[in-house]
């Protein structure tokens, strides 16, 4: 059995945005003593969302929680990972655990700035469904890596939603695009959807209902056995020559498939721009 425990780790987590918030938001849902709990980012006060949420310590400076946590999660932008680490590679990492939800900065970059040998260094990427602990997570960590480190990593994060476990680091980028950023895909179309049903005379509450529900129900549906095939299942509800059928054969005319295609390139090259950008 770890010698670590879930009541025995202070968390502080790096960064109040979007992510930061999903990933308290989780740790409370999962039980976690949110005592054990801090936040930091230049911009968090007492009228942040995050703080208004969940009301745990902050400080806008950095090096404050994280000397004393055993967890850092780190979980800004990109663009701001070489200020954080300059103020993390202040004090002794050696015994933390540093967990980074950071898209494109791989292990061997995020060492370089910190400027401190760690191998309890683990990246993750989920989606922002582990605020309610419905969440798609992925973990990879080196092989050296303490086994109590991954174990507790995993142990927090499987409360969230779903482990994938990953071999290679560079199958992160793939999970970044799929599971990171594919809910907002989803949600486009949904966005699209509602408006046009309120354009065609539904108020709006009901319009978001309306989508909200399907999505709902077919989700309960594809969990049945459709072997694994969404193709199969969408065919159930478009007859040939049918009113959805109609609707369908718009989507193929204007080869919505390419287009889905093209915009998961464009994220992946996102990345490799963000990896470019990023030197240690």
């Amino acid at each position: 059995m770890s010698k670590f425990t879930m009541k025995e780790k202070k968390i502080n987590v790096i960064g109040a945005g979007n992510m930061s918030y999903a990933v308290i938001s989780g740790l409370i849902n999962s039980n976690y003593n949110k005592e054990l709990i801090t936040v930091c980012a230049p911009s968090v006060d007492n009228n942040s969302d995050i703080i208004k949420s969940f009301g745990i310590k902050h400080s806008n400076n950095n090096i404050c929680y994280s000397d004393q946590a055993d967890i850092l999660i780190l979980a800004v932008k990109p663009q701001s990972i070489i200020s954080v680490c300059k103020d993390l590679s202040k004090i002794n990492l050696s015994k933390k655990i540093i967990i980074s939800l950071l898209a494109g900065i791989n292990i061997k970059t995020l060492t370089n700035l910190l400027k401190q040998n760690n191998n309890n260094i683990i990246r993750i990427m989920p989606n922002i469904s582990i605020a309610v602990n419905h969440g798609i997570i992925a973990i990879y960590a080196v092989s050296e890596i303490n086994n109590d480190s991954i174990n507790f990593t995993k142990n927090l994060f499987s409360k969230m939603g779903i482990i994938y476990q990953l071999n290679n680091e560079n199958d992160i980028d793939l999970f970044t695009v799929i599971v990171g950023s594919s809910p907002a895909y989803f949600l486009f179309f949904m966005e699209k959807i509602q408006k046009k049903i309120e354009s065609m005379g539904i108020n709006k509450c009901d319009a978001y209902n309306i989508v909200l529900n399907t999505i709902n129900g077919i989700t309960h549906l594809s969990k049945s056995d459709y072997n694994n095939t969404f193709n199969k299942l969408r065919k159930l509800i478009s007859s040939k020559k049918g009113i959805t059928e109609s609707a369908i054969s718009v989507f193929k005319k204007n080869n919505i498939s390419s287009i889905i295609s093209h915009a998961i390139d464009e994220s992946m090259n996102r990345i490799e721009d963000l990896k470019n950008n990023i030197k240690a």
